[in-house]
């Protein structure tokens, strides 16, 4: 199945979000459970994300989340398997078992009115279906074929495969990409997956290839989040009855039970980026609420932009149990002492910024009119990772209720934003109840959202101060 949507090389590791979530425990009641097919649970929304969000987990079947919304014509259905082992041989599978679905399920999606993306985020395989609500039954089907077992020729597994390596080695020609790989590496040092990593040819093989799928795309590995104008009794029913893979009887479950164990691991390339200025990224590991997390890195932000960098981005890190606020930019152009006799009007130092709803880095323009400057001697650039690291003692100096709220708000307005669209808040839904395993956490995050406050963000900006961030830097 699916066509390989990593964003990035560290993305496709593990989730980067300017706003993450909480891996708070569900305060939803469960009822019925263990009596009866379903077991239901129901979240009250907030302002941000009003109405109910109902959770049914089907017995022998995925669990699926429901946020109905009556006036809405179009309805997004977001699939997500877990992988059966969490090793870059599980990534790399899953990869090309996507981008053999990906032209049949996008064929079958347009016939019912709608498209279909298929992505990964960490530890799991995702399949996106967005149409009519009144096709939502033939949407799940898109799903249900597109996740099926199709046996494929060799020549198909071999095409699929380059086409991988060829997007693998895309993600190592910036220097962000190595950059973010250097800084995973530091501060999640057991992360078992590498990005950008891509089997020889030889370890790839039908066989194996369905051995992993029937272990993997089973239903009662599956999440399945519904956002738009249908019933919860609609989409429950579309997934009842889902059926199971079944294991090939030649032997190949039996050896390859352990998917990885005993098997080369994929390879990465040793290609150095073109780096043309300093670029850094700095860590700061924390194990406060991620909620406020979120806040204290938009506040981080909103400073970046006032340094001498070109661009710049603050970002909450988290795999399983260990969060980070991690600091990204690259050094702003400096004359050299030989070249400083020229006459060059100098651009007025930029205001600080608020703290902006853009996820994106944001790069520093000068005053319109300024010369544009010289290009630098290496010697004379200056070093990103020290500026980043005077970043949460800026934040201190200047942290007010009034400014945590402001970025509070402006968190919040990012989800918003995101979940304007049934795909998009289908998305934000489903990625936090795969990370947390609590199908009603995007909402339980925007609950703490509302309660963070200046003396939380304050005990997270003093950690940082008195702690030693992981500090990476890619020369020229």
């Amino acid at each position: 199945m699916a066509g390989a949507g990593r964003k990035s090389a560290v993305r496709g590791a593990f989730l980067l979000m300017g706003a993450c979530w909480a891996a708070a425990p569900q305060r939803a009641a469960a009822q019925g459970a263990g009596a009866g097919e379903d077991a239901v649970a129901a979240r009250a929304g907030t302002d941000t994300l009003p109405g109910t969000l109902a959770v049914r987990r089907l017995e022998g079947g995925p669990t699926v989340v429901v946020y109905p919304q009556a006036p809405e014509p179009l309805v997004a259905v977001r699939a997500s398997f877990a992988l059966d082992t969490a090793t870059a041989q599980a990534e790399a599978l899953a990869d090309i078992l996507q981008r053999l679905a990906r032209r049949g399920m996008e064929g079958q999606a347009a016939a019912a009115g709608g498209r279909v993306t298929l992505s990964r985020t960490p530890g799991h395989a995702v399949v996106t279906v967005t149409g009519p609500a009144g096709e939502l039954r033939a949407l799940v089907d898109v799903i249900r074929r597109g996740v099926a077992w199709r046996e494929p020729s060799e020549a198909e597994v071999e095409a699929a495969r380059l086409t991988a390596a060829t997007a693998a080695l895309a993600t190592e020609e910036t220097p962000e990409a190595a950059l973010r790989l250097r800084v995973l590496a530091s501060l999640f040092p057991l992360l078992p997956t590498e990005p950008g990593a891509v089997p020889p040819r030889q370890w790839v093989t039908p066989e194996r290839l369905h051995s992993f799928w029937a272990r993997s795309f089973r239903p009662e590995r599956m999440q399945a989040v519904v956002v738009g104008g249908v019933s919860e009794e609609e989409a429950t029913a579309a997934f009842r009855a889902w059926p199971a893979p079944q294991l090939a009887d030649d032997g190949a479950a039996a050896t390859d039970a352990t998917a990885g164990q005993g098997t080369p691991a994929p390879a990465r390339s040793e290609r150095v980026p073109q780096v043309l200025f300093p670029w850094a990224a700095a860590g700061f590991p924390s194990d406060a609420s991620p909620a406020v997390l979120a806040v204290t890195a938009r506040l981080l932000e909103g400073r970046l932009a006032a340094l001498p960098l070109r661009t710049a981005r603050a970002e909450v890190w988290w795999q399983g149990g260990d969060r980070a606020v991690v600091l990204e930019g690259s050094a702003a152009a400096t004359p050299s002492p030989v070249r400083a006799a020229a006459p060059i009007r100098a651009a007025p130092p930029p205001k600080a910024s608020r703290p902006s709803s853009a996820r994106g880095a944001r790069r520093v323009r000068p005053a319109a009119g300024a010369a544009p400057s010289p290009p630098p001697a290496r010697d004379t650039m200056p070093n990103p990772g020290a500026l980043l690291a005077t970043a949460p003692r800026e934040v201190a100096a200047l942290l007010t209720p009034a400014w945590v709220a402001e970025a509070r708000q402006s968190v919040a307005r990012d989800i918003l934003l995101a979940g304007r669209t049934a795909e998009g808040l289908a998305g934000y839904l489903g990625e936090l109840f795969e990370r947390t395993g609590h199908p009603t956490a995007g909402q339980e995050f925007l609950h703490e959202l509302e309660g963070v406050d200046a003396e939380a963000v304050g005990q997270v900006i003093d950690a940082f101060r008195s702690g030693t961030p992981v500090v990476e830097v890619v020369r020229p």
